[in-house]
């Protein structure tokens, strides 16, 4: 009994030392949000050990992620618990409370849904507007740590001709229109994110003629596309860690197989193209003996949001032909 009572008190504690640190990050963060007009962003980075989960602010909503242990991971329930008592004091209704279970592989869930109920609505995020889902997918259609790497490809956008390899719901798509890309070609393997993307895009009503939406497996892309043009002038390529993807050639590495990627990308280029490369895969080292480019940046500090406590969620490199 006594040891019972010792568990409820340590959850007890764990459960206030949780608040109040989400607490403590949304009011640092208050002013940067305010003065950057972000309605969606981190207010929870597994910052305390005995709490390793992340948490969301979406317009009023919670989104939780948090890594299973294994078949019998317990880490739900006290994750439910954070979340509930998180939600009481930010007056979050528990209908808009979302709590998913990352897999340690990735691949595994990459188009599949996990959920059907579509709570599904739209953010903005620098005067764009992007549709989000924060039931049904394990990533809810806007990845909020490339907020910056979005704007970066915004800023270099006017008047170039665009790719976007493993466009996902496009949100990198929606920034070069905005910023008056000449042309746009997305690419992406799921009809799901095709229209995803399509939407965000008429969302927008940044929709043109000129800007295309293929489905395809990006490497079959790289293999048969030939631009009927010059070359690109602007390429985003944020692929996943692996893919096992039926539909696709093959299984998908990103250490093994960015060569094959970025070389193809640099040939589809211009001289003076420029290259926006990305992973989240942690143990990622680049060979760039074997790519060829003559100038590679990391650009990876800079590209990191200040709501991410985590300096490591992804790498980011500038290429240019």
């Amino acid at each position: 009994m006594q040891d019972a009572n010792n568990n409820s008190a340590r959850a007890s504690d764990i459960d206030e030392m949780f608040v109040r640190r989400v607490q403590k990050n949304i009011r640092r963060l208050r002013p940067w949000v305010s003065s950057e007009s972000i309605s969606c962003y981190r207010i929870y980075d597994r910052d305390i050990p005995e709490c390793p989960v992340t948490v969301d602010w979406y317009e009023g909503r919670l989104h939780a992620a948090f890594y299973a242990r294994g078949e019998s991971d317990s880490s739900r329930t006290s994750v439910k618990r954070w979340m509930a008592v998180l939600a009481a004091q930010l007056k979050v209704p528990r209908h808009l409370v979302f709590l998913k279970r990352r897999e340690r592989h990735p691949s595994k869930q990459q188009y599949n849904p996990v959920a059907r109920k579509k709570a599904e609505f739209v953010v903005s995020e620098a005067n764009l507007k992007f549709k989000v889902n924060l039931s049904d997918y394990i990533d809810t259609g806007l990845f909020l740590d490339h907020r910056r790497t979005r704007g970066f490809v915004r800023s270099d956008a006017k008047g170039k001709r665009v790719l976007n390899l493993f466009g996902y719901t496009g949100a990198f798509s929606v920034y070069a229109a905005a910023g008056k890309a000449r042309s746009s070609t997305y690419v992406d393997l799921s009809n799901t994110y095709l229209d995803w993307a399509v939407a965000n895009m008429e969302l927008n009503q940044l929709r043109k003629r000129d800007y295309v939406f293929v489905k395809d497996d990006v490497f079959s892309f790289l293999k048969n596309h030939r631009p009927q043009h010059e070359g690109y002038e602007l390429v985003v390529v944020d692929p996943p860690t692996i893919s096992r993807s039926k539909a696709m050639s093959g299984k998908f590495d990103i250490q093994r197989d960015h060569p094959f990627i970025l070389k193809r990308v640099l040939d589809l280029c211009c001289k003076g193209g420029i290259i926006y490369f990305s992973t989240n895969f942690r143990k990622f080292k680049p060979r760039w003996d074997e790519i060829g480019c003559s100038s590679t940046e990391d650009i990876s500090e800079s590209t990191l949001p200040r709501d991410f406590r985590d300096k490591k969620i992804h790498r980011c490199y500038r290429m240019i032909k």
